[in-house]
């Protein structure tokens, strides 16, 4: 029945691409341009790093959109629901994927719902791999659908331009002792027996595909690990021609595409399951029963190998 709907699709015009990071795959609309989307990190990228106009709408709202060629005015939409609502000093000195994961996590564990964060700070500056991490964490926990980094976002040149010179609802400081708070919130488990380990929320760029490869030629993984690596059709086809596919699936992991978790269910018999997402983390515990872990990339391949949770 699915597959009937999407060749209705495909006949009225759709490109199916099965994949969460369309901004990184083709879909790219320019500064100032409206755009409809259901997936909370991507209306996160495109809205705070491209400048374009939209909001996380909903299937529905996306094919109504895509029919009649228009959408509501209102959200982010509009000039004055763009500017920022509340500072985030950022004190934690994030450097890694995975401290930007966290730090997504730990910022909108402070917000108010709906807010735009500002993020000032001594932070070095984060590349799209990065963001794309602490998007996805930022808009599962706080619901937001744009954020301003001082000097690097369009919309904010300076702290001014990016509230709009409005009062602003509050400023938060977000430290390493921050951090460690949503680490343990996220994580807190003991050296448990790990059966299923999920990477790739948002799908994963080629440059993390590499680095899974590299890591795992000549390793084997646990014969009680089930372990599936998420990305996109065009990447994994980039990973195809590359060699890092077959390197990856002879140590005995897989890599999908398509889907995820949340939209695919998960292995019958999973008891234990880790995550490099805090986004993943936190959309799992709404959707199985398992005991669940969270930690860096490597944490979790060092996990698929020995079999057990060795994350912090």
């Amino acid at each position: 029945q699915n597959l009937d709907i999407l060749r209705r699709f495909v006949a009225a015009g759709v490109v199916l691409s099965g994949n969460c990071i369309p901004y990184l795959t083709g879909f790219v609309p320019l500064m100032g341009e409206h755009f409809v989307s259901c997936e909370s990190s991507a209306v996160l990228f495109m809205n705070s790093m491209w400048g374009a106009c939209g909001n996380g709408d909903g299937i529905e709202a996306s094919f109504c959109a895509a029919v009649c060629g228009r959408t509501p005015l209102w959200g982010k939409h509009l000039p004055a629901n763009r500017v920022g609502t509340d500072v985030a000093d950022i004190q934690s000195k994030p450097t890694s994927i995975h401290d930007w994961d966290v730090l997504g996590h730990a910022i909108g564990s402070k917000l108010p719902p709906r807010s735009i964060p500002v993020l000032t700070g001594s932070f070095r500056r984060p590349n799209a791999i990065q963001l794309k991490s602490f998007f996805g964490a930022l808009a599962c926990t706080a619901g937001t659908e744009m954020c301003h980094i001082v000097g690097m976002t369009p919309e904010a040149p300076t702290l001014e331009r990016a509230t709009g010179e409005r009062k602003l609802n509050g400023q938060i400081a977000v430290t390493a002792s921050d951090v460690r708070q949503s680490i343990d919130t996220l994580s807190g488990q003991s050296r448990e027996k790990i059966d299923y380990i999920s990477l790739g929320c948002p799908h994963y760029h080629i440059d993390e595909i590499r680095r899974i490869a590299a890591f795992l030629d000549g390793k084997r993984i646990h014969p009680d690990t089930l372990v599936d690596i998420w990305t996109a059709g065009s990447i994994k086809y980039m990973a195809n021609r590359c060699g890092y596919t077959d390197t990856i699936e002879q140590a005995g992991a897989r890599v999908l595409t398509g889907s995820c978790p949340s939209s695919r269910g998960y292995p019958k018999g999973i008891r234990t399951a880790a995550y490099d997402s805090a986004k993943q983390r936190m959309s799992a515990a709404q959707e199985t029963d398992a005991t669940l872990c969270y930690g860096s990339q490597q944490e979790c391949l060092a996990s698929a190998i020995s079999g057990f949770w060795e994350g912090q």
